[in-house]
C-alpha cells in the first residue's frame, strides 16, 4: 500500500451508500478540514483525528474550497494559516457539518520550512475525493452567505447560474447570492428564458427551412445545469423527412438537433420503446435524460426548445416550449401551454395569466387565446370579441370535442295501475293521472274509467332526465391561462 492514501471512514461509506441508492448530490456546506499532528495509519472505524490542532472552530479558520483537476480529480483543499509554523502535519480529516468523520488521511507537512531564502511559503492542504464514485454529484458550496441546497426545489449547479433578462447575478466566487434567488426556478429539461417581441416569445423561429434559436436564452438540463447562450444557433431542416419534430438542445455540442423519436417522462422505458427514444427520468433527483440503445442507455444532457412540424417538400411550423420569461419572479414559470387550463387554489394571477371565468374580452389583445378558443366558449360581439371558458360550477368531462354540457340528471320514473278515480282526485308535480279503460263500479252498478299513476321527475324540474349520470363528489378551484 502506498506511504500516503485516503480513506472512507465507516461513516463515510454508509454516506455514500446512501447516496448511491437515493441519487441525490452531496452537499458541501458546512464541511471543513481538520489538522492533526497524531502518528497513525488511516482506518475505517476512526471517528476522529489522533491529535487534532486545528479544525473549523479554531480562531481565523479559512474554510475550505472544492475544485476538480486532472491531477487530484475532485478535492478538498484548505490554506494552512502562518498560526501554525513550526508544526508537521501528518493527519488530515474531512468532516461534515455534523462534524462527522467522512474522510481521512496520512500525510507529512512540514511547516518548519516556512521562509526558505527570505521568501515565505503559503502551505495548503489538499485531500482527493476519488473515494466518492464518480456517479454521484458533488455540489462545491464554499464559505459565505451563499445558496445551500435546502433554498431550492431540488439543486443546482451553482457556478453555471447566469444574467441576462434579471436572472440572478453571479458574485465574484462565481455564486449566486442566497437573496437573489427567493422566487427563482429553473424548471429542468426544457428552455428557462429566452427574447420577447411586442408581447411574442420569439426564442425560436423558421425561415426558409432555417429554424434559429434566437439569443440571449437559457436553458436547463434534467439532471439542472443552467447554461446561458449568447449567440444565435441555426438548424438546417431543409433534408428531413415530412413528419413531426422535437427541436433540442444538446448540452455536449451547444446545437440545436431535431429529435423524431418519442420522449417519454417516467421512471423507465415502457417495454415497446424503440432505439433512440428518449427518457425524461423524474423518479429521483438529480433528474436525467437517458436516450434507449440497444443494450441499455446514454445518459444525455438535453433541454426541449420546441416542436418543429415539417410538411412535404420543406417548410412547415414550428412551436415554442413555453417558458418562464423572467427568472426573477415575475413569471409563474408555468409549462402549461397558452389556454391550456391551469387549476389553482389560491386567487393569484402571475403575469400574462386570466381567470377562465367566461369573461368576454378583446380578440386583438388576446389574439393567441383566440386563436385557440374561436367562438367555442361564446362569440362576444361576433366582431371584436369573444367568450372565455367559464370552468365555475362545472365538472371536467373527457370529450372528442369541445364546449359545453347542460347540468343534467337521470330521470325518475314509475307508475301505479288500474286505479278508479274518485270525485274531486288529481295529480300534481312529478306525477300525472291517465286513463286506460273503463270498469263497472260494483257498489255504485254504473260505468266508471280506470286510471293510472305514473311518476317522472322531469315534470317537477328539467334538470331530471337531461343527463344519464350523476355529478360526483367535487372540489372547488379556481382556473385560469396564459395568454402569451
Amino acid at each position: 500500500m502506498a506511504k500516503y492514501y485516503t480513506i472512507l471512514t465507516d461513516y463515510g461509506v454508509d454516506l455514500v451508500n446512501k447516496h448511491s441508492l437515493s441519487g441525490e448530490p452531496f452537499v458541501t456546506s458546512g464541511w471543513y478540514i481538520a489538522l492533526g499532528t497524531g502518528m497513525m495509519t488511516p482506518s475505517v472505524s476512526m471517528t476522529s483525528l489522533v491529535n487534532k490542532i486545528y479544525d473549523k472552530y479554531s480562531a481565523n479558520y479559512p474554510g475550505i474550497t472544492f475544485g476538480n483537476d486532472e491531477k487530484y480529480g475532485r478535492f478538498a483543499q484548505i490554506t494552512i494559516p502562518d498560526s501554525l509554523s513550526g508544526y508537521v502535519i501528518t493527519e488530515l480529516g474531512l468532516f461534515d457539518a455534523n462534524d462527522n468523520l467522512v474522510m481521512v488521511a496520512n500525510t507529512n507537512i512540514n511547516l518548519n520550512t516556512s521562509i526558505v531564502d527570505g521568501i515565505a511559503n503559503i502551505f495548503t492542504a489538499k485531500m482527493s475525493l476519488f473515494a466518492i464514485p464518480a456517479n454521484i454529484d458533488i455540489i462545491y458550496i464554499n464559505e459565505g452567505n451563499y445558496v445551500t441546497v435546502e433554498d431550492l426545489s431540488g439543486y443546482q449547479k451553482l457556478n453555471e447560474k447566469s444574467q441576462p433578462n434579471g436572472y440572478a447575478p453571479l458574485n465574484e466566487k462565481s455564486f449566486v447570492p442566497k437573496e437573489h434567488l427567493a422566487s427563482i426556478q429553473y424548471v429542468p429539461f426544457c428552455v428557462n428564458s429566452g427574447p420577447m417581441e411586442n408581447g411574442v416569445e420569439t426564442v425560436l423561429t423558421l425561415n426558409e427551412n432555417i429554424i434559429t434559436a434566437h439569443s440571449p436564452f437559457v436553458v436547463t438540463s434534467a439532471d439542472g445545469v443552467t447554461r446561458e447562450i449568447n449567440q444565435d444557433i441555426n438548424l438546417d431542416v431543409s433534408e428531413l423527412a415530412e413528419g413531426t419534430y422535437q427541436i433540442l438542445f444538446n448540452f455536449e455540442t451547444n446545437l440545436l438537433e431535431a429529435f423524431s423519436g418519442s420522449i417519454y417522462t417516467d421512471k423507465k422505458f415502457p417495454d415497446d420503446a424503440q432505439v433512440g427514444d428518449m427518457l425524461f427520468d423524474i423518479s429521483v433527483l438529480p433528474y436525467t435524460s437517458k436516450v434507449k440503445t440497444e443494450d441499455g442507455y446514454n445518459l444525455k444532457q438535453y433541454a426541449l426548445m420546441g416542436q418543429y412540424d415539417c410538411i412535404s417538400g420543406g417548410g412547415g411550423s414550428i412551436t415554442i416550449s413555453p417558458y418562464n420569461q423572467n427568472l426573477g419572479g415575475s413569471s409563474s414559470g408555468s409549462s402549461s401551454k397558452i389556454g391550456d387550463p391551469i387549476f389553482t387554489l389560491n386567487s393569484i394571477l402571475e403575469e400574462n395569466e386570466i381567470w377562465l371565468e367566461g369573461a368576454t374580452v378583446s380578440r386583438e389583445t388576446y389574439s393567441k387565446l383566440f386563436e385557440v378558443y374561436g367562438t367555442t366558449y361564446g362569440k362576444g360581439d361576433g366582431s371584436t370579441t369573444f367568450g372565455l371558458p367559464d370552468f365555475r360550477d362545472r365538472a371536467i368531462w373527457g370529450s372528442n370535442q369541445f364546449g359545453y354540457i347542460g347540468a343534467g340528471l337521470p330521470n325518475i320514473t314509475g307508475t301505479f295501475g288500474d286505479i278508479i278515480q274518485s270525485v274531486g282526485s288529481g295529480a300534481s308535480g312529478a306525477f300525472n293521472w291517465y286513463s286506460t279503460n273503463s270498469q263497472t263500479n260494483a257498489n255504485a252498478g254504473v260505468l266508471q274509467p280506470l286510471y293510472n299513476v305514473d311518476f317522472y321527475a322531469s315534470r317537477s324540474s328539467s334538470i331530471y332526465g337531461n343527463s344519464d349520470t350523476v355529478q360526483p363528489p367535487s372540489i372547488k378551484v379556481r382556473v385560469k391561462t396564459r395568454y402569451k
